[in-house]
């Protein structure tokens, strides 16, 4: 995922109450290809979920894509930069995380293909 994780706000909405996903083939999990939905078990006292929030409030829409000189992050918003790419990158640690090999601390849910 070379731009990173997209986040997404799902419309503003608080909670989705339905995700189909439909597969026209299946590959081995080596290859890839899997859905993850990285925060989906998080509690909500959890640091990736206000990591998360911070960069949805500044409108950051991929985790790999953070650069004030393109743009993509509002000047004056009190964020440094260094502190959104640790946002970022702290929200990157939860894909390689299946709820459904560890359910004690994973919070990621992984559906692969």
């Amino acid at each position: 995922y070379p731009d990173g994780l997209h986040l997404d706000t799902n419309n503003r909405c608080l909670e989705r109450h339905v995700t189909a996903i439909l597969y026209l083939n299946d590959i081995p999990e080596e290859c890839g290809g899997a859905t993850v939905f990285p925060l989906a078990r998080t509690l909500p006292n959890d640091a990736v979920l206000a990591a998360s929030r911070r960069l949805l409030a500044t409108k950051i829409t991929h985790t790999r894509k953070l650069d004030r000189q393109q743009g993509r992050l509002p000047a004056g918003d009190g964020i440094s930069e260094e502190s959104l790419v640790a946002d970022a990158q702290l929200l990157e640690t939860r894909v390689g995380t299946n709820f459904g090999k560890n359910v004690n601390t994973d919070t990621a849910i992984r559906i692969q293909p």
